[in-house]
């Protein structure tokens, strides 16, 4: 409010003196006596109406206010001269190579399929907040070989993921907000590049052994437990951990494997692994295929086609 604009406000509220006279006069016919305390009652009162009055129309005239914006800030990835970007750049850790929970050869394992999203029991979207390593020690009889009893001493490895559920695709959607932990086999040393990372979002295949398989170890004929425990931590697991997860990049975007052929198609954007990820002799046969099919999908582009693919 300028100078200008003050002058005319307090001209219009400032009585006139008819009015001043009118007030004092009947002040004195109701007795009043102690002039002072009038005096300063009146004007504190006027003070007050025109404080008010300014106040209002100052709120009146004044700019609005945009509310602050919590926008994370969007985050730029390098990309390659040929399109491609580097897994790397675009991982939340920085990791150079994705997670593959369970070691195997692949051409022993039925091939991924979408429709396993309709399968699983749960498939949601949620970040791994925990990470812990399970050390198992058994040994179990295996029966008879060359005329001998066979006894098998088996120390696997499982890794115990704890995940913040964020959004669930399929499954009980009373479950957001919550925390669930799957427990997955792995390989026994452990390698950077296996399992899931802590501080990573995942989009999450789930299946609950509870009822049959909850045992790490299965028996099969005449094999009994001899010592050890095989109880299982958690009766969640990965429903097809021979793949890389679907993973959230830092740009918001989502990292898919080519074999989510209707997820990714038309998705032109490679997402490359650096040469020193496909060093390790024991990552080298599962990762050097997948090197070449991996995509970028704008996270629009993968939140519609992934409704639509439940919903199928």
């Amino acid at each position: 409010m300028n100078e200008k604009e003050k002058a005319a406000l307090f001209a219009a509220l400032r009585p006139d003196d008819a009015l001043v006279q009118s007030v004092k006069a009947q002040a004195r016919a109701a007795g009043q006596t102690s002039r002072p305390l009038w005096r300063l009652t009146a004007a504190a009162a006027a003070l007050l109406v025109i404080a008010l009055a300014a106040v209002g129309v100052w709120q009146l005239r004044k700019p609005p206010v945009d509310p602050p914006d919590t926008t994370a800030p969007l985050v730029t990835v390098p990309v390659n001269p040929d399109g491609s970007m580097d897994y790397s750049s675009l991982a939340s850790d920085g990791a150079m190579a994705p997670s593959i929970v369970k070691s195997g050869a692949l051409s022993d394992i039925t091939a991924f399929r979408e429709e396993m999203v309709r399968r699983c029991d749960l498939c949601f979207e949620g970040t791994a907040i925990d990470v812990q390593y399970k050390h198992y020690d058994y040994r179990y009889y295996y029966g008879v070989k060359f005329g001998e009893e066979t006894f098998i001493h088996e120390q696997p490895v499982t890794q115990l993921t704890t995940f913040r559920i964020e959004k669930v695709w399929h499954g009980d959607t009373t479950l957001v907000g919550t925390t669930i932990t799957l427990e997955d086999e792995t390989i026994q040393d452990m390698g950077s590049v296996f399992g899931y990372r802590k501080g990573v979002a995942y989009v999450v295949l789930m299946q609950d052994v509870t009822g049959y398989g909850v045992d790490i170890w299965h028996p099969v004929g005449e094999e009994r437990l001899v010592e050890g425990d095989v109880t299982r931590s958690s009766p969640y697991m990965t429903y097809y951990p021979w793949q890389p997860q679907v993973e959230r990049a830092v740009t918001g975007d989502y990292i898919v494997p080519t074999t989510w052929k209707t997820v990714t198609e038309g998705c032109s954007v490679k997402v490359i692994l650096e040469p020193d990820a496909l060093q390790d002799s024991h990552t080298a046969h599962m990762l050097d295929w997948f090197g070449d099919q991996l995509r970028l999908v704008k996270a629009d582009v993968f939140r519609a086609r992934m409704a639509a693919l439940v919903a199928e």
